[in-house]
């Protein structure tokens, strides 16, 4: 298995990306995400605006997949990023160690870094969530690397990288 990251400036975006891929035959539970809190939080709000208004999330063009991959999850303080939430199984097992659970010494860059970014991906990925944008990946086989980056590219990604495990 390796991992196709990408990094997406908006919230509508990485909906779109999650919504494309799972269309395309993704399974949810191959995809990850880590994610600014306040901002998540933000569209998360604009949705509830858009249920009180009666209008169904699709009838709003919102997706309900992205919010399905991070409402379960938690606010966790990460200190290279600030507030994230994260969706996703290995995403959720990354940051962790930030709630207590997991007392392991490792911070999550080196984490990130033990499923195949450099240490300049990691920052750019981290900068990126920080600055609220949305980092996603998705774990795959080697014959759909090239269909996952081209998914991701055409709805926005940038920095599109191949990690490891």
């Amino acid at each position: 298995m390796v991992s196709i990251f990408g990094l997406f400036a908006t919230y509508r975006d990485a909906e779109q990306a999650i919504d494309t891929l799972v269309v395309e035959g993704v399974e949810e539970e191959a995809v990850n995400v880590i994610a600014n809190a306040p901002a998540a939080l933000e569209r998360v709000g604009a949705e509830l605006d858009s249920a009180d208004m009666g209008k169904t999330a699709e009838e709003d063009g919102m997706s309900e997949t992205l919010d399905s991959l991070l409402s379960s999850s938690p606010q966790v303080g990460v200190p290279e990023t600030g507030m994230v939430v994260a969706g996703g199984k290995q995403a959720r097992e990354l940051v962790e160690h930030n709630t207590g659970i997991d007392k392991a010494d490792t911070s999550l860059p080196d984490r990130l870094t033990s499923i195949g970014l450099s240490a300049d991906e990691v920052g750019r990925y981290l900068g990126g969530v920080r600055n609220r944008g949305i980092m996603i990946w998705v774990r795959t086989s080697d014959e759909q690397v090239e269909k996952i980056s081209r998914l991701l590219e055409s709805n926005g990604a940038r920095h599109i990288v191949r990690g490891g495990v």
